[in-house]
């Protein structure tokens, strides 16, 4: 279970520094949710990516959310939340992105709902598959990204994992493209000297353009 903007602060710089300096140095914004479990975070990025739009119509746009649970996609794709879900959500996003659900409370979601608009749910495209899998068999078809967020992802992982994993996950970053990870997770050495942390204290990794 997670929230909507759960540690605000990174999602604070997603909005006021890190998407426009992306949508302005690419032109576009390809993001990728890894672990995204019921599509809170996923979803979290699509506000500010709509928001941002408004002010820069021509930036095209993908997001991805995966998960392993084939039940959390499921739910993620219905986007339907408990209202604890939203206790870091800014009344605004609120009012602008959700409306109160009638969903009866025996379908399990809880005594207060709240539907997520279907603006905001077209935004993302959810996928089911285990991380290491896709990364090893499909990672022609996924391309490059230019936002990657693998958030509280690492625990389920031993070492050598996470490792293969960040190797994974810089190469199919572009140059000066963004990794957000965990507040409890932590970058291997061997791969941290090829990014740079520009808001020191947050797990905000921008990778570094190769030499020459």
């Amino acid at each position: 279970m997670s929230n909507f903007f759960r540690n605000p602060l990174v999602f604070e710089l997603l909005d006021t520094t890190v998407l426009p300096e992306l949508a302005a140095e690419f032109g576009f914004l390809k993001i990728w949710s890894i672990g995204c479990a019921y599509g809170e975070e996923p979803y979290t990025v699509a506000m500010l990516v709509r928001e941002l739009l408004q002010e820069r119509s021509s930036v095209e746009f993908q997001i991805q959310g995966t998960d392993v649970d084939p039940d959390a996609i499921g739910k993620a794709r219905q986007g339907i939340y408990p209202a604890g879900e939203l206790v870091e959500t800014k009344r605004r996003y609120i009012d602008a992105y959700f409306t109160k659900s009638d969903i009866s409370p025996a379908s399990g979601y809880g005594s207060e709902r709240y539907l997520l608009n279907s603006e905001i749910r077209s935004m993302v495209r959810f996928s089911c598959g285990n991380i290491m899998d896709l990364l090893l068999y499909k990672r022609p078809q996924m391309g490059n990204f230019n936002l990657i967020l693998c958030r509280n992802v690492l625990i389920y992982m031993n070492l050598t994992m996470q490792e293969q994993l960040f190797r994974d996950l810089e190469d199919m970053l572009y140059e000066n493209g963004c990794l957000v990870l965990g507040e409890a997770d932590t970058m291997p050495n061997s791969i941290r000297p090829d990014f740079e942390q520009p808001f020191p204290g947050i797990k905000i990794f921008r990778k570094r353009r190769s030499a020459g």
